[in-house]
């Protein structure tokens, strides 16, 4: 009867050796960085703001103001409620003209969001006139808090602004609650959204002027 033979010290060693460095190689690591994950989701909501404006256009001949009520991603540091203070943002149209004009006033006017037809683009908002503390809303969106982010800072064409607008062209503009006249708050140049944490990394998110093209750039310690 021929027995068989049995693993020596040595080969269990190999094998343990070879088994790390396949797993080493197969199984990739997974690190989490919030600030490029906060990028990534700040530039797609960017497009999707431009997509909604491109497919819902708010011209109407019988409104004077109609170019006011265009879709727009608007940012804000401040507290929601009993919340603590955060960046966080919104995506919206604007019904208003007067009373409460630059802030969402209804759920009709936050935007769905796609991944998740439960959940609105917005994780609150300092507005007395909606309340936003409803299961809606969506914590993704406050980046202060899920990803760490710390300040944002706009520069370019669209400095000392919180708000990026779009027409139904794709085409890039500032905040239109003053807007006298369609199209007057247009960029002519690229605007920069610089975020950034505490580790001093930072991410600059450009909007390209007339097309609105969206891209961003990482600066990591």
């Amino acid at each position: 009867m021929k027995l068989a033979k049995a693993f020596t010290m040595i080969d269990l060693v190999f094998i343990i050796v070879i088994v790390g460095i396949l797993a080493a190689v197969a199984i990739p690591k997974i690190e989490r960085n919030g600030l490029i994950e906060a990028a990534d989701q700040i530039a797609s909501h960017i497009r999707y703001t431009q997509q909604l404006a491109m497919s819902d256009n708010k011209f109407n001949a019988t409104d004077p103001n109609w170019h006011r009520k265009a879709w727009r991603i608007q940012f804000h540091n401040g507290k929601v409620g009993d919340k603590p203070k955060s960046w966080r943002y919104t995506i919206f149209w604007d019904n208003a003209v007067t009373e409460h004009a630059g802030n969402p006033n209804s759920e009709n006017e936050l935007a769905v969001d796609p991944m998740n037809p439960n959940k609105y683009l917005t994780s609150g908002f300092a507005n007395e006139a909606f309340s936003f503390n409803h299961a809606k809303m969506n914590k993704k969106l406050n980046i202060g808090e899920t990803y760490s982010i710390t300040n944002v800072v706009f520069g370019g064409a669209c400095a000392r602004m919180t708000t990026v607008s779009f027409d139904a062209k794709g085409r890039p503009m500032g905040q239109l609650t003053n807007s006298a006249i369609p199209y007057d708050k247009l960029f002519h140049s690229d605007c920069t959204i610089t975020i950034s944490n505490d580790n001093g990394d930072s991410a600059v998110i450009t909007i390209t002027k007339e097309t609105g093209y969206v891209e961003y750039t990482l600066n990591l310690r």
